[in-house]
């Protein structure tokens, strides 16, 4: 195999080595970006959605801001 891309048997191991290291780091991120995902969507389901209208209770909470500067 050496012979044949005219290198040396060291050049090809180191070669062969940093191409195993590359697809390990590769398979560790992937599983890192996995384990994120996971703890993204559990963090997703254990919040709870807020159970009002946010938009009908500021509007309320501004029409008694008003109401009360009329009444001054």
């Amino acid at each position: 195999m050496a012979r044949q891309a005219d290198r040396s048997m060291s050049d090809v191991v180191r070669e062969i080595l940093r191409q195993a290291l590359a697809e390990k780091e590769k398979e560790v991120q992937q599983q890192r970006a996995a384990a994120a995902l996971q703890r993204l969507n559990q963090l997703r389901e254990a919040a709870a959605p807020y159970p009002g209208d946010p938009i009908a209770e500021a509007r309320m909470e501004r029409e008694q801001q008003v109401d009360a500067a009329w009444l001054e």
